[in-house]
């Protein structure tokens, strides 16, 4: 068993993420991708992505060419255009997290370590130069706008000590009842809140909480491409790695630009 789990962690990319939108008109939601990520402001790094086929009435998106990034402004906003909802969980180095969005809105979401993500986010700013990275729709976002305005201020009385503040560390602490949607029917709510209890580690918790989850696309799951020529079997987290698709797609997958060349969108 411990051999077995070695072998799926190996096969697992650091960082990682699944993003899904309950959805099964593939032209639609491309459309829809474009237009958001045509008027959004907030900045994002990912010039392409692919749709996955419709499979159990979800599509997985799969952003960018190398693996785990989401972007919460784009599915929340998905969510509110086609009136549906949208699920990401994402792995990083030293964290994992998700997001459930509904019509719009954050209807639940997760931080396994705030203090790491608010931290990374700042030397993230601190590097780019623009604050227009940050999602300023997500709590966790305009703490740290705040706090970096803070630090470029060496005669403010601020603290060595980051303290994030209860409201915060409340919204971010997830909920097995909210996740419902996207889980299988046998999932035991304490077992949920279990793996969201500080303490546990990112991947283990991040791995076990995947093979909870009623999506498609998962590890357990495999998809059938040509392979120049010659059928070949994709399973495992390869499945939603974007680098495992950067010349040949599934049949019925489809790879698009996220944003829309000038004048596209009126054709």
């Amino acid at each position: 068993m411990a051999i077995e789990r070695l072998r799926r962690y190996s096969d697992m990319i650091e960082p990682h993420a699944f993003v899904f939108i309950k959805h099964t008109d593939q032209p639609s939601l491309g459309r829809a991708v474009l237009q958001i990520n045509q008027a959004r402001r907030q900045v994002f790094y990912y010039r392409s992505l692919v749709l996955s086929s419709p499979a159990r009435g979800w599509i997985a998106l799969l952003l960018g060419e190398g693996g785990g990034l989401v972007d919460h402004l784009l599915l929340r906003n998905l969510t509110g255009r086609l009136k549906t909802i949208a699920f990401e969980l994402q792995l990083g180095r030293y964290d994992f997290s998700y997001r459930l969005h509904q019509s719009g809105r954050t209807i639940s979401a997760f931080e396994s370590s705030l203090p790491y993500y608010v931290n990374h986010r700042l030397r993230m700013i601190e590097t780019a130069k623009d604050v227009r990275m940050l999602d300023l729709a997500e709590p966790i976002e305009r703490f740290v706008l705040k706090r970096y305005h803070d630090l470029q201020h060496p005669n403010a009385a601020i603290t060595l000590v980051l303290r994030i503040p209860d409201a915060i560390q409340e919204h971010y602490a997830g909920s097995a009842a909210a996740l419902r949607p996207v889980l299988r029917r046998d999932a035991e709510a304490a077992y949920i809140s279990r793996l969201l209890a500080p303490g546990h580690n990112p991947e283990s918790s991040f791995e076990s909480l995947v093979a909870l989850l009623d999506l498609p696309f998962l590890p357990a799951d495999t998809v059938l491409t040509a392979g120049g020529g010659q059928p070949q079997q994709v399973s495992g987290y390869a499945l939603t790695r974007p680098s495992t698709w950067l010349e040949e797609l599934p049949e019925g997958w489809r790879r698009m630009p996220a944003m829309a060349a000038e004048g596209m969108l009126q054709r």
